[in-house]
């Protein structure tokens, strides 16, 4: 049985970006996290300890958000390691990482990155 979590649209207000300006007024971001693991054991017993705790991925991404980077691409494959590194059961993850409102002359809602990992 093929088991999807998702946790979407975990927002923050962060200070990353290659221009002075976004590192001191920050961004708004949002940040979205599939993955696939064995719950079947949660299923039956209703044990918090037989799942991986949504709480727990929302920690990690927030600390990672709260870490300056540069580089979207940067922030995302941190998150994506740190959730892998702490839960090996899970065996594909993606990360989506969107900029609300990027410093891009003309009109741009927003940018964004997936990142994915298989084992």
């Amino acid at each position: 049985m093929k088991n999807t979590l998702s946790i979407t649209g975990m927002q923050f207000h962060a200070f990353h970006g290659c221009n002075p300006d976004e590192r001191k007024t920050g961004k708004k971001y949002t940040v979205d996290v599939h993955f696939h693991a064995d719950i079947g054991k949660s299923m039956t017993t209703d044990d918090l300890t037989d799942t991986i705790d949504y709480v727990d991925i929302h920690a990690i991404t927030a600390h990672e958000m709260q870490t300056p980077s540069k580089l979207i691409e940067h922030i995302t494959k941190r998150i994506l390691d740190k959730i892998t590194q702490k839960f090996p059961q899970i065996n594909y993850c993606r990360v989506k990482l969107t900029k609300h409102n990027p410093p891009i002359p003309g009109t741009v809602d927003q940018v964004s990155i997936e990142l994915e990992h298989k084992s």
